[in-house]
């Protein structure tokens, strides 16, 4: 993989989250336009543990995020030109002193269209457990639905995080994009596929909990990571393929990557925007944590390994962060580990064959459209 100089001719707006160090560590949120390299900061207050989520018409931002020294959190909205739409104080159950649930509010959890996001919430009784997902509309503050798995086949509904299914979220619990459909985790870790609008299973993998699954925009696949040999599996040996199921419970092993590595770590995936390819984080030898970037050639069924853009966990102090498709499906943002730092943002082009450091300091979050909205 070529390095390239920061003179190379690039165009798009990314998002992305810095990291700085103070007395605490913060996390500032940027827009930077490619074309020129200038960013734009969009939170004068200083905060840490931050939730960043892009609309999908990409025209909106919502952040969730935690100001020094005062009590709850803030939901912030931007549009695309990195100009606030929006400000509201969370605390408990209420948004902006409104009762919107008797739980209490916790992680954001990406937007339920261009219009509603979704929030996470936990109840705080006798014993700890995750409550209902919160569908909530910034504009109008009223909640318009409410998810939950609680009353599901051995749901795992205790509030711990689990590894792989977002750094922030409780609710062990994915979503198909129209929510007619939802796969959770069970407690003894293997996943399961609920019709909710029949209220019926439909079925139930086992060993497919490392890595959250990711469904297609039309809701009728979704893509997860399964251990195929348990016995290297409890000897430490990660023995990870993908797999497709779709809504009808239909199952289809999509590598064979055991065939051809020693061993097959996967961590944190994501689809491209055609639905062609999936960018993944790969480690095949079972005594280093190195994992290279690799792609998935979903028509093809073929795996490339991008040499020389890799990432160490244990080096970074941090967990392996998901690769961010451009619009263009062809270039990926990456978070690598830095010398000094914790995490640098890093541009692939899989085409050309070469990366170059976008900025120091940062992890990507996605891409938002260049021009402005027509209300504004």
């Amino acid at each position: 993989m070529v390095q390239r100089d920061a003179g190379y001719d690039l165009n798009g707006r990314i998002v992305l989250v810095g990291l700085e160090v103070t007395n605490k560590m913060y996390y500032p949120v940027y827009i930077m336009d490619l074309d020129d390299g200038t960013s734009h900061y969009l939170n004068t207050d200083p905060f840490w543990t931050v939730t960043v989520y892009i609309s999908p018409d990409h025209r909106k931002i919502a952040v969730k995020f935690k100001v020094s020294n005062s009590i709850g959190s803030v939901l912030q909205l931007i549009d695309n030109q990195g100009e606030e739409i929006g400000y509201q104080r969370i605390i408990r159950g209420e948004i902006d002193s409104q009762s919107v649930t008797d739980l209490i509010l916790t992680s954001l959890l990406g937007w339920y269209d261009n219009d509603n996001i979704v929030i996470d919430s936990v109840n705080f009784g006798d014993d700890i457990r995750i409550g209902p997902i919160i569908i909530y509309n910034p504009s109008s503050k009223k909640v318009t639905g409410t998810y939950q798995i609680s009353g599901y086949p051995d749901a795992d509904i205790t509030y711990v995080s689990r590894p792989g299914w977002g750094e922030y979220s409780t609710s062990h619990a994915m979503y198909s994009p129209d929510y007619r459909y939802v796969v959770y985790a069970q407690l003894d870790g293997d996943i399961t596929l609920q019709d909710i609008e029949n209220n019926k299973s439909i079925l139930t993998l086992d060993h497919a909990y490392l890595v959250s699954p990711q469904w297609d925009h039309d809701s009728r696949d979704f893509f997860t990571v399964r251990f195929t040999d348990e016995e290297k599996w409890k000897k430490g040996i990660y023995t990870c393929e993908f797999f497709r199921v779709d809504i009808d419970g239909k199952i289809q092993q999509l590598t064979r990557l055991m065939d051809v590595f020693p061993a097959a770590d996967i961590r944190s995936f994501a689809l491209s925007p055609d639905e062609k390819k999936i960018a993944f984080w790969l480690s095949t030898d079972p005594s280093k944590q190195d994992f290279n970037l690799a792609i998935l050639d979903l028509d093809q069924g073929q795996v490339t390994l991008f040499e020389g853009i890799e990432f160490n966990p244990q080096r970074a102090t941090a967990r392996v962060r998901e690769p961010v498709w451009l619009a263009n499906n062809q270039q990926i943002l990456v978070a690598l580990e830095a010398e000094e730092t914790y995490f640098r943002t890093v541009l692939v082009d899989l085409e050309e064959g070469w990366a170059m450091t976008i900025m120091e300091n940062s992890y990507p979050i996605g891409w938002v459209v260049d021009e402005p909205s027509n209300d504004e």
